[in-house]
């Protein structure tokens, strides 16, 4: 059984109790870590400004307090050569694939970044709620 490093705990404790509740399940079989939950405004801008958010403070659902968005990276996470993540991977696939199941059967209604269609598309690290 995995589990979460403190780093992971805190960032999960910014998000919805939905999110906390599916995550928490997930990393007792599948190692994964925990980047991001709430962003502030400069890390939301930040994020916009690098081009890995479509959407400015206060508008992304990582600004919501608690957040309704959280960024995870399953374990391994998959690195191309030259030490940059692969989104090619198969392991993001089956990772999401995983998440969206139990999240079904969980009745919680969750997206993946991975079927973005914008100019982030392939957000795979990134979930959010939807209402």
């Amino acid at each position: 059984m995995y589990k979460f490093s403190n780093r992971s705990l805190q960032n999960l404790a910014t998000c919805k109790l939905e999110l906390q509740l599916i995550f928490h399940r997930i990393v007792k079989v599948q190692d994964c870590s925990i980047i991001c939950g709430y962003r502030d405004q400069e890390h939301q801008q930040k994020a916009f400004e690098a081009g890995y958010s479509e959407l400015d403070f206060p508008f992304s659902k990582h600004n919501l307090t608690p957040s309704a968005a959280v960024d995870v990276w399953p374990y391994p996470v998959p690195r191309n050569k030259d030490g940059s993540i692969n989104n090619e991977s198969p392991v993001w696939y089956e990772f999401i694939w995983f998440v969206k199941g139990l999240a079904l059967g969980m009745k919680i209604n969750l997206r993946s970044g991975s079927d973005f269609r914008g100019k982030v598309a392939k957000d795979l690290a990134h979930w959010e709620l939807v209402y």
